[in-house]
């Protein structure tokens, strides 16, 4: 849990309290760790950066037709309105 917070020194205290292993071994299994945690957040990053990007693209999409559907209606509704005002 240290190395997802960033607390390698936390890290390695917990395994030279709880194993019996040398300073170089801590030092290299932390290390290990520590790339495999940073791997893994930069893959979930990646992948919250390209749901975030379809989530935008879409959202897009639904403004552009809300926005086309509301300036038809509009003109429409002139043309209504003056065809109306045109018969009376």
């Amino acid at each position: 849990m240290q190395l997802i917070n960033g607390d390698i020194e936390g890290a390695k205290d917990v395994f030279i309290t709880h194993t019996n292993l040398i300073d170089a071994q801590i030092n290299d299994l932390v290390a290990g760790m520590n790339r495999e945690v940073e791997q893994t957040i930069a893959k979930y990053q990646d992948e919250f950066n390209s749901a975030t990007e379809a989530v935008a693209t879409y959202y897009q999409a639904v403004l552009w037709a809300v926005f086309s559907a509301s300036a038809i209606g509009l003109v429409l509704s002139i043309l209504g309105g003056s065809v109306g005002a045109a018969t009376r």
